[in-house]
């Protein structure tokens, strides 16, 4: 099994790009944090979505936004070198009473807490 769950804060604006005339790919940084006290460090985590995910992303989300994603680990290689990425499947707002009701999964359903189906 391939999964991953963090929680963080974006490290900057999802980067957008249009992968065909209806679909979007989000390219964004998570910081996570590790440790306590003064043992504390910040790992990064490259993460893309695709499709509505993207999209809901690229609407909502700004650098320092606090998210928290499930998605899988991705490891490629390109001209010699290794990459790491998370690809997201779903996520959800945190920071915020009203934005910790509202998830998106990567089949672009929006849904509250009761599982009911919302208008964006």
């Amino acid at each position: 099994m391939n999964l991953i769950v963090l929680e963080g804060n974006l490290g900057g604006d999802p980067e957008i790009k249009m992968l065909s005339s209806e679909k979007k790919m989000a390219r964004f940084n998570v910081a996570t944090k590790d440790g306590y006290g003064d043992n504390q460090k910040t790992n990064w985590h490259r993460c893309v979505a695709f499709g509505k995910t993207a999209e809901t992303i690229e609407k909502y989300m700004k650098k320092g936004s606090e998210i928290l994603l499930q998605g899988s680990v991705s490891y490629n290689e390109h001209e010699g070198k290794h990459y790491t990425s998370i690809l997201v499947d779903r996520f959800e707002f945190v920071g915020s009473k009203e934005s910790t009701q509202v998830s998106v999964n990567n089949q672009g359903h929006t849904v509250d807490q009761d599982g009911d189906d919302l208008p964006f």
